[in-house]
């Protein structure tokens, strides 16, 4: 991406999953290297806010109240205008959350094009399509290299995400009230929102708990 502005301010646009909004994290830090100077803010449903609410990363995270209206959702992404952004990264594939990063007034808005979106981005016809042979993370880089970050090394491919103090807080009253002691501590969850098509073999979970 080639401009003459500068970019001061970025509103990213969270994927509405757990999982997924780990994985946008790597996409997220290449574009804080690319533009140290910029302050960045994050959009996202309630539960995926409050996540990343205290990780550091953004200095703004947006959220609509749960259960709002289609016509509370236009007045509050409009209202995000006054933040004046320059840059708005739509990592989910909806409709809606290319409209929210029109309705915001960012003056670049980079996002995969399909699901009628392209005359509400400014970047996405060049991006690969969506392939589930790649990894999420990189798919999600390609948004980031797209709005002028540089594809990281293999280090920089790996999320991370810093708990909040109360989220280290609540953590530790329920190791005491579960008798889990203070040491390391090992939790698999062999389920799926989607069902079967996205769970791993039984005898896969049961090889990785014996390792």
């Amino acid at each position: 991406m080639t401009t003459t502005r500068r970019v001061e301010r970025v509103l990213c646009i969270a994927p509405n999953w757990v999982g997924d909004s780990l994985f946008f994290l790597p996409a997220v830090d290449a574009l804080r290297r690319r533009y140290p100077d910029a302050s960045f803010d994050l959009l996202a449903k309630p539960g995926i806010a409050q996540l990343h609410q205290d990780s550091g990363r953004f200095q703004r995270v947006h959220s609509l109240p749960p259960g709002a209206g289609r016509w509370q959702r236009f007045v509050f992404h409009a209202g995000l205008r006054s933040l004046h952004y320059d840059l708005a990264l739509v990592f989910p594939d909806s409709f809606s959350s290319a409209l929210a990063a029109a309705l915001s007034g960012a003056r670049l808005r980079v996002g995969r094009v399909g699901e009628g979106r392209s005359l509400l981005l400014s970047r996405g016809t060049g991006l690969p399509k969506r392939d589930r042979q790649r990894h999420v993370v990189d798919e999600y880089m390609d948004l980031a290299v797209a709005a002028g970050a540089d594809v990281p090394d293999a280090a920089g491919r790996y999320p991370s995400l810093r708990p909040s103090a109360a989220g280290v807080e609540e953590r530790q009253r329920l190791f005491r009230e579960q008798g889990l002691g203070s040491g390391l501590l090992i939790g698999l969850c062999p389920t799926s929102a989607y069902g079967p098509a996205k769970q791993w073999p039984d005898a896969h979970w049961a090889a990785l708990a014996r390792e």
